[in-house]
């Protein structure tokens, strides 16, 4: 591991005391509203659901995980002190993000973002070699845009993911992002890491508030001597951190950059003014050692009349930068 990511988890490890002062909500933080400001979602999915760039959730199927909190899985969450809190098994099915589709508790959906996304969504595509072994690695560095001109509400996602089966360890920076509290957003712009979604159970880092033209760093880390994923993320002084199960496996495929949107009906005013967000790749690396040699690939999820509202959606794959760009 390089020494830059070993600084910067060392760095996060310093700074994640203070995430349990912002869950109380820091000074300066984005407010939480009772409702979604005039954001649309699909018929049928119930008034006190939450919205999350996986789809709709029932209050008591989130988690929100806090500072030196890990996941371990089947119910339990270690808490800083060592000690054990559990959390009750979702009984509740969960609601696609476009299409408002129920998916019952315990169904599977094989490729999630075939089916969550709104209008475009897009993202730098990678599958790893398994002969070569699965993400130990992944940094990534992005700015957060320029704010929409209007806001009526609309949840706009940009985001680095590792997939593990179907196991999704995500870091956002989210306009309008949801918290667990019956459908309140978080108004403005955020960074946090996600897990989405054991047992259909989908957990949330501790979430930092942001302006246009921060600077955030996702790390997604396999931790040997603990046997977990670290989902981090670094922005504006601050971090957040899941600590998530291994399940057995190592994850095989990495978004490198992507945006997930809904509740935009004009494209112009309603999407981030600066057009467009580099992804620069910092490391990826497999735990066998070997290097990385494959390339990420533009991938595309459209529904047709949709995306004619939305003409300029496009990815940039630049092998010899290291950069990714999506722009719109």
């Amino acid at each position: 591991m390089s020494t830059r990511i070993l600084r910067s988890i060392v760095m996060a490890g310093s700074l994640l005391a203070t995430m349990t002062a912002m869950a109380a909500g820091p000074a300066g933080a984005p407010s939480a509203t009772a409702s979604q400001s005039g954001a649309k979602r699909p018929a049928g999915v119930p008034a006190d659901y939450v919205r999350t760039s996986m789809g709709y959730f029932h209050p008591s199927c989130i988690q929100t995980v806090g500072a030196g909190e890990r996941i371990l899985g089947g119910g339990k969450i270690a808490k800083a002190d060592g000690t054990i809190r559990e959390y009750a098994a979702c009984k509740s099915p969960r609601y696609l993000l476009t299409s408002g589709k129920k998916i019952d508790v315990g169904e599977k959906v094989r490729k999630v973002r075939d089916e969550t996304v709104v209008y475009a969504s897009m993202l730098a595509d990678m599958y790893l070699d398994p002969a070569k072994g699965g993400v130990e690695t992944f940094a990534m560095t992005w700015k957060v845009p320029k704010n929409p001109t209007v806001d009526t509400g609309q949840f706009l996602s940009f985001n680095m993911s590792a997939v593990l089966n179907e196991i999704y360890m995500q870091i956002e920076t989210d306009w309008n992002g949801d918290d667990e509290q019956g459908g309140s957003v978080n108004k403005g712009w955020t960074a946090s890491p996600w897990n989405c979604c054991d047992d259909g159970t989908i957990f949330r880092g501790i979430p930092i508030p942001l302006q246009a033209g921060d600077e955030v760093t996702g790390y997604i880390v396999y931790m040997q001597s603990s046997r977990d994923y670290n989902v981090l993320v670094i922005a504006n002084g601050k971090s957040s951190i899941l600590k998530t199960p291994h399940y057995t496996d190592f994850a095989n495929e990495v978004w490198g950059g992507g945006f997930t949107g809904a509740g935009v009906q004009d494209c112009d005013s309603q999407l981030p003014a600066s057009r467009s967000v580099d992804f620069s790749l910092g490391q990826l690396m497999t735990n066998s050692g070997k290097s990385v040699t494959e390339q990420f690939v533009p991938y595309y999820d459209k529904n047709p009349a949709e995306a004619l509202q939305c003409p300029g959606f496009n990815i940039t794959i630049n092998p010899a930068t290291k950069i990714n760009t999506i722009s719109y």
